[in-house]
């Protein structure tokens, strides 16, 4: 869409748009770092074998779910190692993909929100250590670095299922996310 954009917006302007994008991949492999840190697979803590087998943690797939309703068979299991960070579907993605890309070029707010059970949300911990505060400390420079203002909300909610969060989720969790 770089036509759309007035002649004078940063947007446009393909040589800092590289040194934007390389700026940005500097910043993840850094904020990658940090998080390896934290969970204690630093780089000095670990061999070849180890620097390899630490990617698994933010190894992802993107499934397509347009044939099936159900996970692929390796995500049905509820608890321990999948062998990797997880998943998500082609429409999730896309739809973060667009989420992040308007907050980058409107100089928006971005919201992440975490919903579900009170262990999902660290029940038990100090507030500060949960994981949505870490994710928080972890992540705001990366988005204040590019102009976006990150609002974190920890939500989850212990004893009373999830199904009441799904129906009212817009009203509970907020229309912005």
């Amino acid at each position: 869409p770089g036509e759309e954009f007035p002649e004078t917006a940063w947007q446009g302007d393909a040589v800092f748009v590289n040194h934007y994008l390389n700026d940005a991949d500097q910043l993840i492999s850094r904020t990658m770092e940090a998080i390896f840190v934290e969970y204690g697979h630093g780089k000095e803590n670990l061999g070849p074998e180890g620097l390899a087998d630490r990617m698994k943690m933010f190894h992802w797939s993107r499934e397509d779910l347009s044939t099936s309703k159900e996970p692929p068979m390796k995500y049905h299991k509820k608890k321990g190692d999948r062998g990797n960070g997880g998943w998500t579907t082609k429409r999730s993605f896309d739809g973060l993909v667009r989420r992040l890309l308007h907050a980058m070029m409107t100089q928006d707010t971005f919201t992440v929100v975490m919903g579900g059970h009170s262990a999902a949300k660290g029940a038990g911990n100090h507030f500060r250590q949960s994981y949505m505060m870490q994710f928080h400390k972890v992540m705001y420079p990366v988005f204040a670095r590019l102009g976006v203002k990150l609002i974190t909300r920890n939500m989850g909610q212990g004893g009373m299922g999830t199904i009441q969060n799904g129906m009212g989720s817009g009203s509970i969790y907020g229309d912005e996310v």
